[in-house]
């Protein structure tokens, strides 16, 4: 059993044009936004393995969350009470035969990593991943993490699920169905030290994967917890 989301009072989507393809600067913890590439004028053709490397790295730094950069060199791990979003995006394209209409279809990922990600930025969220395999297209996000400030946690998290679900059907015609979980899980650093990201780990992560697979299209899914922490302000129905 779960609680579905009926309804937002006092929600108020952007308009479209408010739409940032990047980050707001504001959060990005002073890393200089020239650096990041090191020659633009350059052809992908003439770049050098070392010059793309450092490229990347820097790429990867310039959007690091605040969470992780308390420790020089190393993730901070710790059980922490996070409100944690899984995405379900109906977007599946067909490769074509000729890899030059590729560009097409990046495209898309693209508009749609950053029609999710403004929503989820914008109220002081964190993207944890996009990815899309096997099992679909998915996007996680989370709310809680070490280093942001969110009064109402929970309804920050639906407020940003149900933005991100109105503006990937009205812009660019795609279904979602999301699943929302609050609960005590693991924050910290996974892998080895030559490969580690930063994870979350715990049953409520499990249980709004759950949530995501089980809604319709259209459908935001959340757990009891947080039902009880966001009831107020949205309506749920039992299912």
């Amino acid at each position: 059993s779960h609680w579905r989301l009926e309804s937002l009072d006092n929600f108020r989507s952007d308009s479209e044009s408010s739409l940032r393809r990047d980050i707001d600067p504001s959060l990005r913890s002073g890393i200089d936004e020239s650096s990041i590439v090191s020659d633009t004028s350059s052809s992908l053709g003439s770049l050098k393995p070392e010059s793309l490397q450092s490229d990347i790295m820097q790429l990867l730094e310039y959007h690091r969350h605040e969470a992780t950069r308390d420790v020089r060199g190393k993730f901070s791990a710790e059980l922490r009470r996070v409100v944690v979003i899984f995405i379900s995006i109906m977007f599946e394209p067909k490769l074509p035969n000729d890899p030059s209409e590729d560009s097409g279809i990046l495209e898309n990922f693209q508009n749609i990593y950053s029609i999710i990600t403004e929503s989820v930025v914008s109220r002081s969220g964190q993207v944890r991943q996009f990815i899309n395999d096997d099992k679909g297209t998915v996007f996680i996000a989370s709310f809680g993490l070490r280093g942001s400030a969110t009064l109402h946690p929970s309804s920050t998290a639906v407020e940003a699920a149900i933005d991100a679900q109105e503006k990937l059907l009205r812009i660019m015609d795609i279904q979602t169905s999301i699943g929302i979980t609050l609960g005590k899980i693991f924050c910290g650093e996974t892998g080895s030290p030559q490969r580690y990201e930063y994870s979350l780990l715990g049953p409520s992560c499990n249980l709004s994967a759950r949530l995501m697979a089980k809604g319709a299209p259209g459908e935001i899914n959340c757990d009891e917890e947080v039902k009880k922490s966001a009831g107020g302000r949205q309506l749920f129905t039992f299912r």
